[in-house]
C-alpha cells in the first residue's frame, strides 16, 4: 500500500538567459532518491492549476517544479499572437530549468514534463530534442504544426484531452495520436466526452490518476 509523504514547499529560482526564472518547489520529506517532474502553467500563467498537480505529485514522492517559464519574457500571461514569437525562448528557459532541477538533492537522475495546455506544447516540443527527458504527460495541448515534420525522437507521452474543448480542438489530440503511430513512438492516450479545456469531478480525479500510475511507470530509478 502506498502512503502519502510530507511536502516541503518553497520558493526558488534559476538564470535562463538574462532573466531570473522563479520556480514553486514542492520537495517530498525524505532522503529517498525521487523522480522529478517539471510543471508548466498555460498562456494564462501560473494560476493555481499546476500548483495543485504538483502538490499532490509531490504527496507521492515526485520533486515538482512549477516553472514560472514566462518570467523569461516578462509576460505574465499571453495573447494568442504573441506565442509563436516567443515560443523557442520558453523552451529554453524550460531546458534551463531542467539543468536547474537535476542539481537539486536526491533526485534519480529521470525527468518528466507535466503541461497544460501552452504549456503542454512547449512539453512536447522540447521533449522531442532533449534526451534528459523520459515522460511527458499532455494536458489538453499539441505539437506545433512546424515541429511535426522533425520529429524522430519521443520519450513516451500520456494525451489527456477533452472532447469539447473549444481553446485547443480535440483534433490536436488525434494529431499526436496518429503521429505517434506513424513513428512508431510510445503514447497512451485518454479522451473525455463532454469535457472542455479543463478537468472537474470525475475526469479530474481519472485524470489524476491516469498521470500518476504514467509517471510510476516511466519515472521509477528501476527502468
Amino acid at each position: 500500500m502506498r502512503f502519502p509523504v510530507g511536502v516541503v514547499e518553497s520558493a526558488a529560482s534559476f538564470h535562463s538567459g538574462d532573466s531570473s526564472i522563479s520556480v514553486e518547489q514542492f520537495l517530498p520529506n525524505g532522503s529517498k532518491p525521487a523522480p522529478i517532474v517539471i510543471a508548466l502553467h498555460g498562456s494564462g500563467g501560473s494560476d493555481g492549476g499546476a500548483a495543485q498537480y504538483g502538490r499532490a505529485l509531490a504527496g507521492q514522492g515526485y520533486i515538482v517544479l512549477v516553472t514560472h517559464y514566462f518570467d523569461r519574457t516578462g509576460h505574465t500571461w499571453v495573447e494568442p499572437h504573441e506565442i509563436q514569437p516567443n515560443f523557442e525562448t520558453w523552451m529554453g528557459a524550460i531546458r534551463d530549468a531542467i539543468t536547474y532541477a537535476l542539481t537539486l538533492p536526491n533526485n534519480n537522475a529521470r525527468v518528466g514534463l507535466l503541461g497544460m495546455s501552452l504549456g503542454a506544447y512547449l512539453a512536447l516540443s522540447v521533449a522531442m530534442s532533449d534526451e534528459r527527458v523520459h515522460a511527458v504527460v499532455d494536458f489538453f495541448g499539441g505539437l506545433p504544426d512546424v515541429l511535426v515534420a522533425q520529429v524522430n525522437r519521443m520519450p513516451p507521452v500520456l494525451i489527456l484531452h477533452g472532447e469539447a474543448d473549444q481553446t485547443v480542438p480535440i483534433a490536436e489530440a488525434h494529431k499526436l495520436r496518429r503521429l505517434f503511430n506513424e513513428k512508431h513512438l510510445p503514447y497512451e492516450i485518454k479522451t473525455y466526452p463532454g469535457a472542455g479545456h479543463a478537468f472537474h469531478g470525475p475526469d479530474m480525479m481519472d485524470a489524476a490518476q491516469r498521470t500518476l500510475a504514467f509517471l510510476d511507470k516511466h519515472l521509477q530509478a528501476s527502468q
